[in-house]
């Protein structure tokens, strides 16, 4: 569960993801079984950090975790 404000180009909650906050995201996919509380805004090129890419699910959560409190 990711819970806060996130900032990224992209964000895919999966069937079991659950996130509550605000997301800064141009790019924005949940999948059936996922949830999203909150509000979604226009993401500025500026508040987005670039992160290697990863082929594991847990990692793309870490990854923006990492992201949000950067």
């Amino acid at each position: 569960m990711f819970e806060g404000e996130c900032f990224a180009n992209s964000v895919e909650i999966l069937p079991q993801g659950k996130a509550h906050g605000t997301i800064h995201c141009d790019d924005l996919s949940i999948e059936r079984g996922g949830s999203f509380i909150g509000k979604t805004l226009p993401a500025s090129a500026e508040q987005v950090i670039s992160l290697p890419k990863s082929d594991s699910p847990e990692d793309k959560i870490l990854a923006n975790k990492s992201a949000d409190q950067a």
